[in-house]
């Protein structure tokens, strides 16, 4: 029975001897696999029988085998007769017979699918491939128009710019039937379309493209086509051309100044000859037009005429020739002779165009004797000039883009002592002196950058190793696309002015310190206006030297505009005649290069001589205006910036409530028995569900309390508090907690009738936070303390919370505080946590105006200290009258509830269950509407007796339909209340302004929601 299986099995099977691994037998599916005989196998070596499988794939069966004792499904390639390679999944089983073992291996082919496998994922690359790199544009679109994806974009626009919008935002108004048309019909036909419109490019500029559209049946709920669409502007721009271009040949051809002839080649007779050819030819276009060419042969030699015919004839065309004629009155002309075969309906046309040079040859050879004069006064010129730049007064260089030297006069050489050779191309940072040399590196860049420089003092290193002082100007050189090619350097031997600088300051030290040294540019005038003198911080300051200004007025120089001068005149008329005589003012001056400048200017009245004059002080205030400038954007950015986060912190609101408010809605309709009665384990399973809410309800309003702070948007709501009654809240919230732990809560206050300014909720947010990590923090049986102590003199109170918990590693303390960090601690790990607990500790400690600090030694617990303002306050006792709270009155009865209709507005569907259910329950008729645009409408229909409007909700939002309901008569006085996911500052305010009656921010209790309905209802 196993032979016969084994020899007719259709898997090849072969067995082989462990111990030698040489074959012992194979069937004839495996001769037909290997391409080899069973005799010619059989009995061989492993080196040869083995040599199928290569030597890496043989070692990992042989390892599998070892390991586990058989190998299934190792897929691996064989080597058979021919040098082929198959394919193949092996499966081997370690037998034991006639006490040896043996390998029993089973190979199935699957060549056929690996190759198919390999070719679907080579033509998924291939697909791809061709999408993203081709020209065209490749779109889906759903039946609503919307773009759903596109394969590539116009630069500067992002796939959230275009996805989600219409298509016919992109098209033309007067082709949108066409493009929805089409669309709609490739949709209900599943027949491919065609159309061609006109789209809008980034730019706002029209281009046509010719659409190809096909339904796409993936078998998905939205339905695509797809839409392939080329650009075919230019094929429409081609075609209106070749329309234009048949309108114009002829007024082209009649009216071209070229003489112009069209010829049929093969009968050799004109077809037409223009107005041109007329004149140079000497003949009337009526005496040509059908003749043979042969009429005007004699006007060109007979040898040139075959040479042309033989030329075209092999080419197809004629270039340019030059050839001369004479016309048929006699007279001679230079030409050049153009000759064009076209191929038009089947027939082979000759285009011959002969333009007369005779003027131009004139006019040729004068030119040619006048570049002949032209050269030698160029070289006389450029002589001179090359002398000229050789021999000025100043220094001349270039340098490259690397501020190698490129070029320099012999100036600068024989200041320098080197030749011309020992400088070209080397870095002009070596010639200048070591202590200048930074200042180069620093402002090069800048300079290829800006374009030039004016008046850079500098030192120069001559050859023999001196020095002597410079001052230069450069303007850099850029090629048309705007990069660096060279400089061009102006260098003045600044020797002599230096020595003149350092004569005019020992001789006038005193002025010097008065005047010439201020660090704002000092004019002084006249009673006439003019200039008397000025100092260096005016010459820096205006670009004009005193040489330049002095004896000048204002209106002379341009310094300021006829406006400027005119209210700078005015003041200091007006100074002149109050006390104290001065003057201040801001103007805007125009330096000598034409940069204006922001100064600020005092002017000050003066005798000097015993005549009047007026010193003017100056001050660059540019700077400070760009600074204001500056300022004032960044202002605008904080503010943009501050906008985009109060968004993103409301939509996270919303989107992390909204859940979290079906959950607790659930849990608390199953805990009241809304869906059915519970029993004990499924109370406590309700019970825990709401616990798990809650944790995540505080977990998030963590995050968000944090990112309010960190964005300034969180507002305390500062009111006297008790501080007795805000430990006990906190204690009471971690109590259970450390019951389970059986920990010692100890609380300890100094004045237990103190009373403080702050906000209860964040101040009892503040000692939650430290208890519950204490309570996480301190093993089983530990202590936690909380002391509290007030100090009216230093008006402090300060709050401590103390546990024997795990301790804090000095080197942990730097990180204690920071938004999602946790201490890395072996306990630490044992407990849930985000890391966000301190760090709004902090945060809210310091917005009310205090500090915390932290002690702690690791093994031996932690000291948390908070410190806060304090001011004494007396306590006023409520005078008890007996009369219980209003929470205390019972709810309306259900039998006044029934047939109350309430309207609910929420596009939340767990949400709409969890509140319908419940209300329902109560007696109340419920309707729903999941979207504003649907409350107007049920609102119309049903007026309802109350309104519960969700605030964020698709298409009309909650703010907009109560303020439409409110312009509505019927519903001026409907109680609407205000339900909000995004809880954020002001939202309470937005909702109240446009008209809600209450508000109630998700989750939301359902008692509390009943409550508010039955008062607003009573």
């Amino acid at each position: 029975m196993f032979s016969q299986i084994f020899q007719s099995s259709p898997i090849a099977i072969t067995l082989t001897k462990m111990s030698d691994g040489s074959c012992v037998d194979l069937n004839p599916a495996a001769e037909k696999l290997f391409g080899y005989r069973r005799e010619d196998l059989v009995g061989q070596s492993s080196l040869n029988w083995q040599s199928l499988v290569a030597p890496h794939k043989r070692d990992e069966i042989y390892a599998l085998l070892a390991a586990q004792g058989r190998v299934e499904g190792f897929l691996c390639q064989l080597s058979i007769a021919q040098g082929e390679t198959r394919d193949c999944l092996v499966s081997v089983e370690v037998l034991e017979l006639d006490g040896g073992q043996y390998a029993l291996a089973h190979l199935v082919d699957i060549t056929l699918y690996a190759q198919a496998e390999r070719a679907l994922r080579h033509n998924e690359a291939f697909l791809r491939t061709i999408i993203a790199g081709t020209p065209d544009y490749i779109l889906t679109v759903g039946r609503d128009l919307r773009i759903c994806f596109i394969n590539r974009l116009p630069d500067g626009v992002s796939h959230t710019q275009v996805c989600g919008r219409s298509i016919l935002d992109y098209v033309l108004p007067e082709h949108h039937r066409i493009v929805e048309m089409h669309i709609q019909q490739a949709f209900e036909t599943g027949e491919p379309m065609a159309y061609e419109a006109q789209s809008l490019l980034a730019d706002g500029s029209p281009a046509w493209y010719a659409t190809r559209v096909r339904r796409l049946d993936l078998g998905s709920d939205a339905p695509r086509v797809m839409l392939i669409a080329q650009d075919i502007t230019a094929r429409k721009q081609a075609e209106e051309e070749v329309r234009q271009t048949r309108n114009l040949f002829t007024l082209l051809f009649h009216f071209s100044q070229i003489a112009t002839m069209l010829t049929n080649v093969a009968e050799q007779r004109f077809i037409d000859i223009n107005e041109a050819a007329e004149k140079l030819l000497g003949f009337y276009r009526h005496e040509l037009v059908g003749c043979s060419v042969d009429e005007v042969r004699f006007c060109i030699d007979p040898a040139v005429y075959e040479a042309i015919q033989s030329q075209v004839a092999h080419a197809g065309r004629l270039s340019e020739c030059e050839i001369h004629i004479r016309n048929r009155a006699g007279e001679e002309k230079d030409c050049l002779l153009y000759i064009e075969t076209l191929k038009f309906q089947g027939k082979d046309y000759a285009l011959t165009q002969i333009i007369d040079v005779t003027a131009k040859k004139i006019i040729q050879q004068q030119l040619l004797d006048l570049n002949y004069t032209l050269e030698e006064r160029v070289q006389q010129r450029t002589a001179e000039v090359q002398d000229l730049y050789d021999n000025a007064p100043t220094g001349y260089h270039s340098l490259d883009a690397d501020g190698n030297l490129t070029m320099i006069n012999q100036t600068e050489l024989d200041w320098l002592g080197y030749t011309r050779a020992e400088v070209l191309g080397r870095p002009f940072v070596d010639l200048i002196a070591p202590d200048h040399q930074p200042t180069f590196y620093a402002s090069f860049p800048l300079f290829k950058a800006q374009g030039s420089v004016r008046g850079i003092d500098c030192e120069l290193l001559r050859k023999d190793g001196s020095t002597f002082p410079i001052l230069f100007s450069a303007t850099a050189v850029y090629d048309p696309q705007g990069a660096y090619l060279t400089s061009r350097v102006t260098v003045f031997d600044n020797t002599e002015r230096k020595q003149a600088e350092d004569a005019l300051r020992e001789s006038e030290a005193q002025n010097r310190l008065l005047f010439e040294e201020s660090p704002d540019a000092v004019a002084l005038f006249d009673q006439a206006g003019h200039i008397v003198r000025t100092n260096h911080a005016f010459t820096r300051l205006t670009g004009y030297t005193d040489e330049q200004v002095r004896s000048q007025i204002l209106s002379q120089i341009g310094m300021l505009s006829d406006q400027e001068l005119a209210h700078l005149s005015a003041d200091v008329i007006a100074m002149s005649q109050r006390e104290p005589n001065v003057a201040t003012a801001t103007i805007k001056i125009r330096r000598a290069d034409g940069e204006t400048r922001d100064v600020g200017m005092r002017a000050f009245s003066l005798r000097l001589g015993g005549q009047r004059h007026y010193l003017a002080t100056m001050r660059d205030i540019t700077i400070e205006k760009q600074v204001e400038e500056t300022l004032r954007q960044a202002n605008a950015e904080l503010a943009r910036a501050a906008r985009a986060k109060d968004e993103f912190l409301a939509n996270m609101s919303h989107e992390l409530r909204t859940p979290i408010n079906a959950i607790q809605a659930f849990s608390e309709s199953l805990a009241e028995g809304i869906y059915g009665p519970l029993n004990v384990r499924q109370h406590d399973a309700i019970h825990n569900i709401e616990l798990a809410g809650r944790h995540l309800l505080a977990l998030i309003n963590d995050i968000l309390d944090l990112a309010k702070v960190e964005s300034g948007r969180l507002d305390l709501q500062i009111e006297p508090v008790p501080v007795a009654d805000v430990c006990q809240a906190s204690l009471l919230f971690v109590k259970e907690q450390a019951l389970k732990k059986a920990l010692v809560l100890d609380v300890h206050l100094s004045d237990q009738l103190a009373i403080m300014d702050g906000d209860p909720k964040r101040l009892k947010q503040i000692l939650v936070n430290l208890l519950s990590n204490a309570v996480k923090f301190t093993p089983n049986h530990g202590t936690i303390r909380l002391e509290v102590t007030t100090d009216p003199a230093a008006g402090v109170v300060y709050f401590v919370v103390q546990d024997t918990g795990i301790g804090i590693a000095p080197e942990d303390m730097g990180r204690l505080f920071r938004p999602f960090s946790q201490l890395d601690s072996t306990l630490s790990r044992q407990h849930e946590g985000t890391g966000l607990g301190l760090a709004l500790v902090r945060r809210l400690v310091e917005l009310h105006g205090g500090s915390v600090t932290v002690e702690s030694t690791p093994g031996v617990g932690s000291s948390f200290m908070i410190a806060l303002p304090y001011r004494p306050q007396h306590i006023l006792f409520p005078v008890l009258n007996g009369t219980p709270p209003a929470s205390a009155a019972p709810a309306a009865a259900s039998a006044v509830r029934s047939g109350l209709r309430v309207l609910l507005a929420e596009d939340n569907d767990a949400n709409i269950r969890a509140i319908s259910d419940y209300l329902n329950a109560r007696g109340y008729q419920l309707a729903v509407a999941r979207s504003g645009y649907e409350a107007l409408a049920c609102a119309g229909e049903l007026h309802p007796d109350l309104i519960l409007m969700d605030i964020q909700m698709p298409g009309m939002d909650g703010i907009e339909a109560i303020r439409r309901l409110r312009a509505m008569d019927a519903h001026a006085a409907t109680p609407i209340i205000a339900l909000t996911a995004l809880a954020m500052p002001g939202d309470k305010n937005r909702c109240l302004a446009v008209g809600a009656t209450a508000y109630m921010t998700k989750p939301i209790s359902l008692r509390d929601l009943e409550a508010q309905i039955a008062q607003l209802l009573a």
